[in-house]
């Protein structure tokens, strides 16, 4: 392409390219959350209330993870399909005189969406 402007010629050379990719984008879904001490026992995070750390949470599929120093988890990039999801807490690995106080959830779960698990210990009473 000639373009005269001010009596300057200016020159343009237009480029057009075609991509033809063929992918599969499947959506993904991930679950975060913590385990955290729960001394009041009511099964939500207050504040206060410190993570445990080193703690096992396994999913329905065989999955595992272990939470950080602050009693967090992460798990991406799990294929979602509208199905539901359970993760349990490894009560083996708790320190030996802890207990749940909230129950091992179950959601379904959708694409691109990010759910939100935690679980309360406290120590056994004696």
């Amino acid at each position: 392409m000639k373009i005269i402007r001010n009596g300057l010629i200016l020159l343009s050379t237009c480029l057009s390219l075609t991509s033809h990719a063929q992918q599969d984008f499947t959506m993904s879904a991930g679950v975060i959350g913590s385990v955290f001490e729960d001394e009041n026992r009511d099964g939500v995070r207050n504040k206060g209330e410190a993570g445990m750390p080193g703690v096992r949470l396994v999913t329905q599929d065989g999955l595992f993870v272990e939470t950080d120093a602050n009693g967090l988890f992460h798990i991406s990039d799990l294929e979602s399909q509208g199905r539901y999801f359970s993760i349990k807490l490894d009560e083996q690995t708790l320190p030996g005189d802890y207990e749940l106080t909230t129950q091992n959830p179950q959601v379904r779960y959708a694409s691109s969406t990010l759910s939100n698990f935690n679980f309360g210990v406290v120590q056994r009473k004696k």
